[in-house]
């Protein structure tokens, strides 16, 4: 067996995010106050960590195949501050993944809000582009528009 396809198959194993289902479920913007929702209406998400965790753990009960944040620094500002307050999502997915066993859990960046230098120290060493640990996947995706 080729090495590439002994990593295929040790991924399969280790990270939900390479199993057999055709159809992949995650949650996106758990990281960021009110989630993806540009509204006023009671009952969004509000940030803070006890919230953040509750839903990962939620999605990982679901069996959800990834956790996704939105990598964003500040929000839009306007009555409702769309995507304001919220955790960094570096800082996020290393929380997220120290604190859940299943779901594969991303890092979003864009190169415009990020220092290269600073993407560096933050990529994952052992493996990249993937850092598998205790079931879960560290994924780190650096894009430019």
């Amino acid at each position: 067996m080729t090495a590439a396809a002994m990593l295929r198959k040790d991924r399969r194993k280790t990270n939900p995010v390479f199993n057999d289902r055709r159809l992949k479920l995650g949650t996106f913007g758990t990281n960021l106050d009110r989630g993806c929702a540009i509204s006023t209406i009671d009952g969004v998400l509000e940030i803070n960590w006890p919230n953040t965790l509750e839903l990962a753990r939620c999605s990982e009960e679901m069996e959800f195949e990834a956790l996704v944040p939105i990598g964003r620094w500040h929000g839009f500002g306007g009555h409702t501050n769309f995507n304001g307050p919220g955790f960094e999502c570096f800082s996020w997915a290393s929380a997220i993944g120290a604190s859940t066993k299943y779901s594969g859990i991303f890092a979003t960046s864009h190169v415009p809000t990020i220092h290269p230098v600073m993407a560096a120290k933050c990529w994952p060493r052992s493996e990249p582009p993937a850092f598998i640990t205790a079931g879960n996947g560290l994924w780190i995706g650096l894009g430019s528009r």
